[in-house]
């Protein structure tokens, strides 16, 4: 219809009908499309889901449980040893190690190639050091590569971001004072264990023990700890620590004379013990040949020997004065009592007995007989004790029977029993012949000369400290395990063994200005196979 202007109107018309459009012919609703997909993948993840908590669960839980779940060693700190002083002997710090996990290694080649040049290792030892472990324990996820790495090495490794490879800090022992009394403290195994010494006689008490921590880490590369469980805590407890009665000063300068008298007289070994007559604590004692603790493996296995405990030796003269100050306690002889010598020769039976001295000697004092060191005055005087009480002394000095000092691998040397001992026996056992005894039960025998009698129990602790430094234990005591002489018997051995370091002695060369000194000379001959006769 138009109006009279001519434009055209619109009437009976509504206007939504005006404004629809139509529709394409011939394509289904977009989002009828959606839904019905969207609903089709619904149903096939709760189909699969339901799938995996049914049939898969049980194969999959120990799977999940490897690697997500995890214990977390927290290594306890070793305890120091120390000197006397308080000088530090052993100690421990941390350093970096390489470890790998194979279950996060897709070729175990390239990384062995990768890594090896780093560590100074051959490729082709690392994988077969891998399929070796693999093969004993197939999910193990930790093999460690090396231990003790530099800096430059672990920084190298880190920087390869290599999947399964890390590093570690792991505890490291360290000896500051390299091969200072290296005898007496010992050294640690790879495992973390004491291996000789006070390293392995106090193990327990230094190693402290290992703390953990148990819970979920990622299963990304950094395999960090995302959840600990309730309980999954226990703090590392640090080990105790153990001060030594050495002094520190007295062991350099034992060891540095000792070992220029064993190169001077291009001797096989020596040893040198320092020890305090009142007390029996150890000041020094030193073996040579040695080591450094810290790199054990560049000497023999030899060099870690404790001679002092572990090798016994025909004391030769040094044993006369036993035998003579027990003949004196017994009242077979005194001091003053002349003794006739023979002039050098004397016959036991078909056994002639000599002196060192081709003159040999006459009727001199009993006192005499040590201080010139004569074999004959001392058959004598072992003929008049009789083989029992012989035996006896020499049991009752200690010889034949451990020390107990607290260190691994002592002797107890040797001492036949009557039933073996021959008719030469009387005569060899007061020169110091068909025995053999170790240094540190000729030096606690010494002692009891030294201190009034009494015969002593060597010690290398003189205390057990907590991780705060606050003492535990206290070992200042002298322990005595018996008397062995009187003190007027010890006092007048005394005096005889002071004339045989001075002027007109056989161990004159050992005097000193400004103290007073008591020794015995000794010498020995090489007996035949098996320790009875020469």
């Amino acid at each position: 219809m138009a109006d009279r202007t001519g434009a055209k109107t619109w009437s009976g018309t509504r206007a939504d009908e005006v404004m629809r459009l139509p529709e394409p012919r011939g394509r289904p609703r977009l989002t009828e499309a959606m839904i019905l997909a969207t609903c089709a993948v619904l149903v096939a993840l709760g189909v699969r889901l339901a799938y995996i908590e049914a049939a898969m669960r049980p194969g999959l839980l120990p799977l999940a449980a490897r690697q997500q779940a995890g214990t977390r060693i927290l290594h306890a700190r070793r305890g120091l040893i120390l000197d006397r002083r308080g000088r530090v002997l052993a100690g421990s710090d941390e350093a970096d190690s390489v470890f790998l996990d194979p279950t996060r290694i897709d070729d175990l080649h390239d990384t062995a190639v990768r890594v090896a040049p780093i560590l100074g290792q051959n490729p082709s030892k690392i994988v077969a050091h891998l399929r070796q472990r693999i093969d004993a324990k197939p999910d193990t996820e930790y093999v460690l590569l090396k231990r003790e790495l530099v800096g430059v090495e672990a920084e190298a490794v880190r920087g390869l971001r290599l999947s399964g490879v890390g590093t570690q800090a792991l505890p490291r022992r360290r000896y500051p004072m390299g091969r200072l009394g290296a005898h007496v403290l010992g050294f640690m195994r790879r495992d973390g264990h004491g291996l000789e010494g006070v390293e392995h006689r106090y193990d327990s008490l230094l190693r402290g023990r290992d703390g953990r921590i148990e819970g979920l880490r990622a299963n990304g590369a950094n395999r960090r700890w995302i959840w600990m469980k309730p309980g999954g805590y226990e703090p590392p407890r640090d080990g105790r620590h153990i001060v030594l009665t050495l002094d520190a000063v007295i062991q350099s300068i034992v060891e540095a004379k000792l070992t220029a008298r064993v190169a001077k007289y291009r001797a096989e070994s020596g040893v040198g013990i320092v020890m305090s007559p009142k007390t029996g604590e150890v000041l020094a004692l030193a073996s040579v040949p040695t080591f450094d603790p810290n790199r054990r493996s560049d000497t023999p296995r030899a060099t870690w020997r404790n001679r002092a405990l572990t090798d016994p030796v025909e004391p030769g003269s040094t044993f006369k004065p036993f035998i003579a100050a027990t003949a004196v306690q017994e009242g077979v002889v005194r001091w003053d009592e002349v003794v006739f010598c023979h002039n050098g020769l004397y016959m036991m039976g078909r056994r002639a007995i000599s002196e060192y001295t081709p003159a040999g000697y006459g009727s001199i004092p009993f006192e005499m007989v040590i201080v010139k060191s004569s074999n004959i005055g001392m058959v004598q005087i072992g003929e008049r004790l009789g083989n029992e009480r012989l035996r006896e002394a020499v049991r009752n000095f200690g010889f034949g029977e451990r020390t107990g000092i607290e260190l691994a691998g002592e002797d107890a040397g040797l001492v036949w029993p009557l039933s073996v001992w021959t008719s030469y026996s009387t005569g060899s056992i007061p020169m110091g012949q068909e025995v053999s005894v170790t240094l540190i039960q000729l030096a606690r025998a010494f002692c009891a000369l030294a201190n009034g009698g009494l015969l002593l129990r060597p010690r290398v602790v003189k205390a057990v400290l907590d991780v705060e430094g606050n003492v535990i234990e206290s070992h200042d005591d002298p322990v005595v395990v018996r008397r062995v002489l009187s003190e007027s018997v010890a006092a007048s051995t005394r005096r005889t063994l002071a004339k045989v370091v001075a002027p007109g002695g056989t161990g004159w060369r050992a005097q000193l200005d400004a103290w007073q000194l008591i020794g015995k000379t000794g010498t020995a001959q090489i007996a035949r196979k098996g320790g009875r006769g020469y």
